[in-house]
């Protein structure tokens, strides 16, 4: 594992991402195809991995249903400051079926997770949670029950311990799911969904609806709300589930639409919701295309990039906004290309070698994007070296480069995640095919979005060498509030793809957090943060029936010791208290073996080995 402390030497100077990688070789579209309620049967062949930990890599919570979102990333992470994160998940671990399904809920304290939860926060099945926390300091969770197309909120007020579970009210017939939330002024909330897909709501389907709750999810003052311009007029939907996303700061609200074959767009509001401004952030060439409907090359804008004559450019679906301090606009989506190959199939297609995260703020006026991020050339060559041929990327309708997910800190610095395939990592024993493994990436701007840095393999600095090469990791969030860290949640497991994009049995994944120090992007915080650094010494190493811990030095903060097996299971969880300096650990309970022993605070981490015998 390198030094991330380090990195800051390379990172300081800022410089725009300004050429893109070119694929070597030909590519050919695959269609779109969207399963909504896909469940595998089969049992999990994914590799039995060594469980190793770093210092930056904290799991918190497991999961087998590993599909965390259709395009872009809700908010699922809470900075509350001083190291306090809460954070929450799509959780199930009843394959088949999930019926268990629900909102997985773990909260960081002291630098340390809770217990991994068991079970979901709500008393229905659900997914797609969305979380966030008002002035007043009450937690509101919204998830959808798919079966039921309800918008579940999950409520809790400061001081309480259990949750408050309710129905978003909604005279909608046909119900609403995917939703998308975020908090506004005082204890305002901000919410957005579309309408249950299979029929049409006012003429379109999959109708993208607002609404709105003065007090923090108890009543909904503003519901089924159509926003001008997000309606018939232009719109008729492809059942695009997640290609949107909203955003609020103070009483300024943006909700931004991502979905290919459309324009990509953002919504305004500077008075809590009640009047809308739209920008037109990139026009797509042609205006509400019917499927096989067929379009001549006069129609299209002169673009050589375009792997295809008849190739249109166009967003991916996934994409992020936000609100700056100073009230300005940042909007993030995915490139992809996609056409219509075949007027005779009902479908329509894409190209997944696309490549590129897009970028753009109020200051660049409409229609005006820049490429700030992409799949890495990992060789060298000047080729990212993929079979664009025969894709099999693990990711359905969608490109190289997928979920950006943005924050800021209080001196206006934006910070943005992305997952994207790796050039260099990838399996040959995948279902159905060969397959590259994503990782998570991190950029940042200093300057309000006029240049970026380089993007940053997360995994590749965080990961042990020894699996390296054996990690997919996807769905990142980044907290909205950046600090000296940016705090960041992914899903980590040892094959690529997921139960729902390509049909991969399902097996264990671990929901892990990184907590990375924004000094790597050449920013100074302001936050003075002393690492107390240990040396843990373990004896007798071999043990039998038990084993004494020994510090260098007293512990300052409260800490968690815990004995891992190689499997990564966890066997036993202590908590050690300020002035501890040595705990005997009993082993008698534990098999002959080869175990990891790991002392954790909000200050450092140290892992030994113990060999019980």
């Amino acid at each position: 594992m390198k030094n991330l402390i380090l990195l800051s030497l390379f990172f300081t100077p800022i410089v725009c991402w300004s050429q893109m990688i070119p694929i070597k070789g030909e590519q050919k579209p695959v269609s779109f195809n969207q399963p909504i309620n896909q469940v595998d049967n089969s049992e999990s062949n994914s590799p039995n991995v060594p469980f190793v930990k770093s210092f930056m890599d904290e799991p918190f919570g497991l999961t087998r249903y590993d599909f965390q979102s259709n395009a872009s990333i809700m908010n699922r992470l809470i900075n509350h400051g001083n190291g306090e994160l809460t954070a929450v998940w799509t959780m199930g671990q009843a394959d088949p079926g999930f019926t268990d399904r629900g909102t997985g809920y773990n909260r960081r304290e002291g630098g340390l997770w809770g217990d991994v939860p068991q079970g979901r926060i709500e008393d229905v099945r659900t997914g797609w949670p969305s979380i966030v926390v008002t002035e007043d300091g009450t937690e509101l969770v919204v998830s959808h029950d798919f079966g039921q197309g309800n918008l579940v909120t999950s409520r809790r007020a400061p001081g309480e311990t259990d949750w408050t579970q309710s129905v978003v009210s909604s005279d909608v017939p046909i119900g609403q799911l995917w939703p998308q939330m975020a908090a506004g002024e005082g204890n305002t909330v901000h919410l957005i969904a579309i309408t249950s897909l299979g029929s049409t709501y006012e003429g379109v389907e999959g109708h993208l609806l607002y609404y709105r709750s003065p007090d923090a999810g108890l009543t909904w003052e503003v519901q089924d709300f159509i926003v001008p311009g997000l309606d018939s007029t232009d719109y008729i939907d492809y059942r695009q589930s997640d290609s949107y996303k909203i955003a609020a700061n103070g009483n300024t609200v943006a909700i931004a639409r991502f979905a290919f074959w459309e324009d990509v767009v953002v919504f305004r509001s500077d008075d809590n919701g009640d009047n809308w401004e739209k920008t037109v952030i990139y026009d797509f060439p042609l205006d509400k295309y019917v499927v096989d409907t067929g379009y001549e090359r006069e129609d299209l804008p002169q673009d050589d990039f375009a792997p295809d004559a008849f190739a249109i450019y166009s967003s991916g679906n996934s994409g992020n906004v936000i609100i700056d301090n100073e009230s300005k606009l940042h909007l993030f989506f995915n490139s992809l290309y996609v056409i219509d190959d075949n007027l005779t199939d009902q479908v329509l297609q894409y190209f997944p070698c696309t490549n590129g995260i897009v970028y753009w703020n109020e200051a660049m006026g409409e229609n005006s994007i820049r490429t700030i991020a992409a799949a890495v050339d990992a060789d060298g060559s000047g080729f990212l070296e993929l079979d664009c041929l025969n894709t099999n990327f693990s990711h359905r309708y969608s490109s190289l480069t997928t979920a950006p997910n943005a924050g800021i800190d209080q001196e206006n610095n934006l910070y943005l995640t992305y997952a994207s395939i790796t050039e260099n990592y990838f399996s040959e024993t995948a279902s159905p095919g060969r397959q590259h493994y994503r990782h998570i990436y991190a950029i940042a701007s200093l300057d309000g979005g006029e240049t970026w840095s380089p993007p940053l393999d997360l995994i590749e600095e965080t990961v042990d060498e020894s699996i390296l090469g054996m990690v997919n990791a996807d769905f990142p969030t980044v907290a909205l509030d950046v600090d000296d860290k940016m705090h960041i949640m992914y899903q980590q497991d040892f094959e690529p793809g997921n139960i729902i994009a390509d049909g991969d049995a399902a097996g264990e994944n671990r929901m892990t957090y990184i907590g990375l120090d924004v000094s790597n992007f050449g920013v100074v915080s302001s936050k003075d943060h002393l690492a107390q650094q240990h040396l843990l010494k373990l004896s007798p190493n071999p043990a039998r029936n038990f084993s004494d811990l020994f510090l260098d030095q007293a512990l300052l903060v409260p800490s968690e010791l815990t004995v891992y097996n190689l499997a990564g299971h966890r066997l036993h969880q202590e908590r050690l208290y300020p002035g501890q300096s040595s705990y005997r650990l009993s082993t008698e309970q534990f098999t002959s073996g080869v175990y990891l022993i790991e002392l954790r605070n909000e200050n450092a981490v140290v892992v030994e080995k113990l060999i019980i015998e």
